[in-house]
C-alpha cells in the first residue's frame, strides 16, 4: 500500500469531512478521520477569533485523541479494511469505476484560499466526488497517487 493522502470533502450546509485515503491494488479507500476542524490549524486560518479560542481546547485535549485514533485506523486498514468500510462515512472507490480524475492546484473559496487545490473524481455512473487538498498535503503527492494508478486524466498546475 502506498503512502496515504488526506483530503477534505467540502459541504455547504454541514461540516466538512476529513478523510485519510489509502490506495490499494484495486481501489481507493476513504476513511473519515474527523470533521471541519480535524486538521492542524484549520480553524485558526479560516476563522481567526473562533480559532484562537478553539486552538487551546484542540491542542490540549483533541490532538492526542486524534493521533491515537489514526494509529488504530492504520493498523486496521492492514488487517481488515472491510471492518472500517462498514462504518458510516467510510467508502471505497474501485479503480475500474473511475472514469476520470482532475487535480487543480488552485486554492478554493471554500477554505478562504487556505488549501493546496482540489480533486474532482468522475465515476463511471456519472457521479462526481469533489475534495479539497489540505494545506498540510502537497498537491504533487495527490497527483502522484493518482498517476501511480493510471487514473489521473488532467492536472492543472497553478502557482498560488
Amino acid at each position: 500500500m502506498r503512502t496515504p493522502i488526506y483530503l477534505i470533502k467540502p459541504s455547504t450546509f454541514t461540516l466538512d469531512k476529513f478523510y485519510k485515503v489509502y490506495a490499494t491494488e484495486t481501489s481507493y479507500i476513504f476513511i473519515k478521520l474527523g470533521g471541519q476542524f480535524y486538521e492542524e490549524n484549520a480553524v485558526e486560518k479560516q476563522y481567526l477569533l473562533l480559532g484562537l479560542i478553539f486552538s487551546l481546547f484542540r491542542k490540549k485535549i483533541l490532538a492526542n485523541r486524534h493521533s491515537i485514533f489514526e494509529n488504530k485506523v492504520d493498523k486496521e486498514i492492514e488487517i481488515n479494511p472491510d471492518s472500517l468500510l462498514a462504518k458510516r462515512n467510510n467508502f471505497k472507490v474501485d479503480l475500474n469505476n473511475i472514469k476520470s480524475v482532475q487535480v487543480s492546484e488552485k486554492s478554493t473559496f471554500h477554505t478562504a484560499w487556505n488549501d493546496n487545490g482540489s480533486v474532482k473524481i468522475t465515476l463511471s455512473n456519472g457521479k462526481i466526488l469533489k475534495f479539497i487538498i489540505p494545506l498540510s498535503v502537497s498537491a504533487k503527492l495527490v497527483i502522484d497517487s493518482f498517476e501511480s494508478k493510471n487514473v489521473l486524466t488532467q492536472s492543472s498546475l497553478y502557482n498560488c
